[in-house]
């Protein structure tokens, strides 16, 4: 899993740039052994695939596992009491 450090001191800038940079050697297959190592934080994105829920299995170092699934419509009530279709997007 590729990572990014030190987001807390980065500005939206340098971390839009980062993402770019991690991205580009992801995609060419250059990123070094260094950068795949020491995550405390993981996104997943089981949605993809067409999963609603999961469960993380958090494994040392790492922290948290914040799991994005598939986004489907459900019906909710608005402020004004009345039902409506509104899309869902379930979190693990």
């Amino acid at each position: 899993m590729p990572v990014m450090r030190d987001i807390g001191n980065r500005d939206l800038n340098d971390l839009r740039q980062g993402l770019d940079n991690l991205r580009k050697d992801v995609i060419n297959r250059t990123i070094p052994p260094a950068e795949l190592t020491g995550n405390t934080i993981t996104l997943s994105n089981f949605g993809t695939i067409a999963g609603r829920y999961a469960n993380p299995i958090v494994v040392p170092p790492t922290v948290a596992i914040l799991g994005a699934g598939a986004i489907y419509m459900t019906a909710c009530v608005n402020a004004q009491d009345e039902l409506e279709m509104q899309p869902t997007l379930p979190l693990s």
